[in-house]
């Protein structure tokens, strides 16, 4: 859990700027609106939005008659943001998705807003699943309808087994192949949204509730995996390193920290332009770490730990000897950054800070306080690496 932890930290810190970058990532503002996902990172709102959910937006809006209640989304995201815990994540999810609206309008609008939360793994779908009232019935209703949504085969054999008139499972099979093509991005008109939602109202309140949040799942999943897709994709990420090396041209704590990793300068600068952008999330800095190799992810974790040290640590005063000095800087803040991280991790990382006798100072002064703080075992065996016990 300790990478997911590292994300979590980086996801809570992001987009906090200074004026100067704020400018470097305006210069190039004109390239990175072209390409959808990529300015979704950075807000730009008329064409950096992925596709899909313009797509699924417009369908809300169609279904509905007006626009989706986006109180009631910022909301769920606030919510959603503040637990720590997956059980207390689930169970919000599942009291939340009824709460935007009815039938196909609140699936999509719940989706649309789940898709920009946590990372839906296996692990989290499983946990969204156990929390749904209704027992094994409405657990089966759950997975039937997130599987038919997100593209694979409606298991109709799923289907027979639940406990309804023939009439509405063939609704239900009919309602999930519609959900199933807007959530890919076809058009339907209004007649066809009504049958979706006609077949929610054949079933009982728990199995509709679960259709429903199965539906939700499906399509936040789906934008997931083609926004994961889109970022990985060669053109976003050479755009977002353009973005990252403009960005440490303006700031000299990232410029020096860059210059740590020569070898490895476009996953650094990959690394840096995410964590500069007001829409990253979760699942987007996974994605994009897991089209990295090996050497290519310690250059990443660098950048993204220099950002999570450096905003944590924003109103800290810092000791004259590493205030004086950059270098010292970038090894305090990128030790602190590594917080929650994998032992692998802060292990390849700390290797490469102690190669700079300067870097290893402001390193040396981090690992004092987070060991004193937390009297890990971890913590003193690095203490023990840098001679400092």
């Amino acid at each position: 859990m300790g990478f997911f932890k590292f994300v979590n930290n980086a996801s809570r810190v992001v987009g906090v700027v200074t004026k100067p970058i704020a400018h470097a990532i305006e210069k190039t503002a004109d390239q990175i609106k072209k390409i959808p996902v990529v300015g979704q990172v950075f807000d730009y709102a008329t064409i950096g939005i992925n596709l899909e959910a313009h797509m699924l937006n417009a369908a809300v809006s169609a279904a509905q008659g007006k626009r989706i209640d986006k109180t009631a989304i910022t909301l769920f995201k606030k919510s959603a943001g503040e637990y720590k815990k997956l059980a207390h994540y689930t169970q919000s999810v599942v009291s939340f998705v009824p709460g935007v609206g009815t039938g196909v309008a609140g699936a999509l609008a719940a989706g649309i807003a789940l898709s920009d939360g946590k990372r839906l793994d296996k692990v989290v779908i499983e946990g969204i699943k156990g929390s749904i009232p209704g027992g094994a019935l409405a657990q089966s209703a759950f997975s039937i309808a997130q599987g038919a949504v997100e593209g694979q085969p409606i298991d109709k054999i799923a289907i027979n087994a639940l406990p309804i008139p023939p009439q509405t499972k063939q609704a239900l099979v009919t309602g999930l192949a519609l959900t199933k093509d807007l959530a890919h991005g076809k058009k339907l008109d209004k007649a066809l949204l009504a049958r979706i939602d006609d077949a929610t109202k054949l079933l009982t309140p728990e199995l509709a509730k679960a259709v429903q949040i199965g539906s939700a799942v499906g399509i936040a999943k789906r934008m997931q995996d083609t926004i994961g897709k889109e970022l990985s994709h060669p053109m976003a990420k050479a755009a977002l390193s353009a973005v990252g090396k403009n960005i440490a041209s303006a700031d000299n704590l990232i410029d020096t920290a860059r210059n740590m990793n020569k070898q490895h300068l476009p996953a650094f600068d990959l690394g840096t332009a995410l964590m500069s952008g007001k829409k990253t999330n979760e699942h987007m800095l996974i994605a994009a770490r897991n089209s990295l190799t090996g050497p290519q992810k310690k250059a990443f974790d660098s950048a993204v730990a220099l950002q999570i040290g450096k905003v944590k640590h924003l109103n800290k005063k810092l000791n004259p000897a590493i205030a004086r000095n950059v270098s010292a800087q970038v090894g305090y803040y990128m030790t602190h950054g590594l917080a929650g991280a994998e032992v692998y991790q802060k292990v390849g990382l700390m290797k490469e800070i102690a190669k700079g006798p300067i870097g290893r100072t402001g390193a040396a002064s981090a690992i004092k306080e987070i060991a004193d703080e937390r009297k890990s075992g971890f913590w003193h065996a690095i203490k023990q690496f840098f001679g400092l016990v």
